[in-house]
C-alpha cells in the first residue's frame, strides 16, 4: 500500500491498493484493537483513493506544524468516510488490559542513545520504521523519537495498548529488534530474544501488564462505496 496522504507534500492526495481499516485507523489515530463493530470486508476489500484538497486549504494546512497537519488531514478523511462510505462512527472509552512501559534498574542503557534536542514543535514526533520481518522477527527503527512515540509504536507491533509510564524525557535514536514466537516457525528450536528480553537487554526498559482505560471507535453503520 502506498500513501500520499500524510506527510502532505502536494494538493493530489493518493492511496491505492488500501483497506478501509487502514483510513479508519489514520482517520481517529487509532489502531486495530481499538475498532469494534466493524465488518470483515473493511479490512479485506481493497480500493486506490485519490483526491483533491483546495489549493488555498493546501496552503493553510503547509504552514501548519506536522501534529495540527496530522489533525487536519485526520478531519478531511473522517468526511472522506462519511462521504463515500456512509460512516456513522461514536468514540467509547473501555477498562481493557494494557501494557505500560517502565523503566528497569538498568535504563541507564538509554543514555548511550540520547540526542541532542532538534528544532521541531514540543509534540512533533520523530521518525519511527517499524519492519515485519519474517520468521516472526520484528524490528521498530527509531529516530530521534520520545519514549511516547515509542510506547505508540509497540502499541501497533503488540497490537495492544502500551502506555509510557518510564517517566524518561529527552529524544533517543536507537533499533531493537526481537522475535515474535507466535510467528515463527512451528519447528524452530531457536526463535532469537522475546519483545520483554530485547526491551531490558537494550534499553533497560520493560513492560508490566495493568488496566487501563482505552479509547475506542465503535462503527455504527459502514457501507462499501460504488466505483466513480
Amino acid at each position: 500500500m502506498n500513501s500520499t496522504f500524510f506527510p502532505l507534500v502536494s494538493p493530489h492526495v493518493s492511496a491505492t491498493n488500501t483497506t478501509t481499516k487502514w483510513l479508519l485507523e489514520m482517520a481517529y489515530g487509532v489502531k486495530d484493537f481499538q475498532l469494534s463493530g466493524a465488518p470483515q470486508w473493511v479490512n479485506s476489500a481493497r480500493y486506490d483513493i485519490a483526491a483533491d484538497i483546495e489549493e488555498s486549504q493546501f496552503e493553510e494546512i503547509r504552514k501548519l506544524s506536522r501534529d495540527q497537519q496530522l489533525d487536519r488531514m485526520q478531519l478531511l478523511i473522517q468526511s472522506l468516510l462519511a462521504d463515500r462510505f456512509k460512516l456513522k462512527a461514536t468514540r467509547a472509552t473501555k477498562e481493557l488490559p494494557i501494557m505500560a512501559l517502565v523503566a528497569t534498574k538498568s535504563a541507564s542503557k538509554l543514555a548511550q542513545f540520547a540526542d541532542q534536542p532538534y528544532p521541531s514543535p514540543v509534540n512533533s514526533p520523530g521518525s519511527i520504521v517499524i519492519e515485519f520481518g519474517r520468521d516472526g522477527l520484528r524490528t521498530i527503527k527509531a529516530t530521534k523519537t520520545t519514549m511516547d512515540n515509542f510506547a505508540n509504536a509497540l502499541s501497533r507491533v503488540l497490537d495492544q495498548e502500551v502506555v509510557n509510564r518510564t517517566a524518561i524525557s529527552g529524544n533517543y535514536t536507537f533499533t531493537i529488534t526481537w522475535t515474535d514466537p507466535m510467528q515463527a516457525p512451528i519447528a524452530a528450536t531457536d526463535t532469537g530474544p522475546s519483545a520483554q528480553a530485547s526491551l531490558d537487554d537494550q534499553l533497560g526498559l520493560k513492560l508490566e501488564s495493568t488496566k487501563g482505560p482505552v479509547e475506542a471507535i465503535v462503527i455504527d453503520h459502514i457501507e462499501q462505496p460504488s466505483p466513480n
